[in-house]
């Protein structure tokens, strides 16, 4: 047997060591700069999406004829102005409250030029004129 002085080290060992510190450094991260603004800027368990990136999903349930994924299924979307806010119904900032034209209320996060709205419908959206579905005619939302 070969003289040896110290444990073997493995490849397996080094791949725990590497997760391990990646782990280390996530968690690290989250504690000093708080959990919400990590997974924002992961964009990993929700967060939403761009108006860009809903109309296209809009898009695909108009055209795929997804009455249900176009005038049910409600969206988190991100990135929305004031100004869009008020085409979607009356913005109270103080509350952070939306009282949309269609009847309801939806709760709003942000700034007032990065504000967050969860539970929008493609058929809002595209009733404020804020999607293009492009040759698609919107289904008929009861």
């Amino acid at each position: 047997m070969e003289n040896k002085r110290g444990a073997e080290f493995t490849i397996g060992m080094l791949i725990a060591i590497v997760i391990g510190i990646v782990v280390l450094v996530i968690v690290i991260i989250g504690f000093v700069g708080g959990w919400n603004n990590l997974l924002d800027k992961l964009n990993i368990f929700g967060g939403g999406d761009d108006l860009g990136s809903v109309g296209q999903t809009c898009a695909l349930a108009c055209s795929a004829g997804n009455t249900n994924g176009f005038c049910k299924t409600g969206r988190d979307v991100k990135g929305l102005t004031d100004a869009d806010l008020g085409k979607l119904g009356t913005f109270d900032s103080t509350n952070n409250k939306l009282a949309l034209s269609a009847g309801g209320n939806l709760k709003v996060g942000g700034n007032t030029n990065d504000r967050e709205v969860d539970g929008l419908t493609c058929s809002m959206l595209k009733t404020a004129n804020l999607i293009d579905l492009g040759e698609c005619t919107a289904p008929t939302c009861a």
